[in-house]
């Protein structure tokens, strides 16, 4: 679990750099963006497997997940 949480916090940092100030609104499209992505990953991976998405891959996009959900979170100025 801790290399999950340092991934996300990683992922976190970088997106910060990238996008620094942000509307929440915009943070909620790409957080339903990336679990799009993190769906198509998993149903590839099952499903359709000669497209190669591995639980590399899955991991990969649920780490995103995790990141847009903290950030939408984060951004709302709560901080609790």
């Amino acid at each position: 679990m801790t290399t999950m949480i340092e991934d996300v916090q990683a992922e976190l940092m970088k997106a910060r750099a990238k996008f620094p100030t942000q509307d929440v609104w915009v943070t909620l499209a790409a957080l339903t963006e990336e679990v799009g992505e993190l769906n198509q990953a998993i149903l590839q991976h099952h499903f359709e497997p000669h497209k190669g998405k591995t639980i590399q891959d899955i991991y990969k996009e649920a780490v995103q997940v995790a990141t847009m959900a903290m950030r939408v979170a984060l951004d709302t100025g709560m901080n609790i």
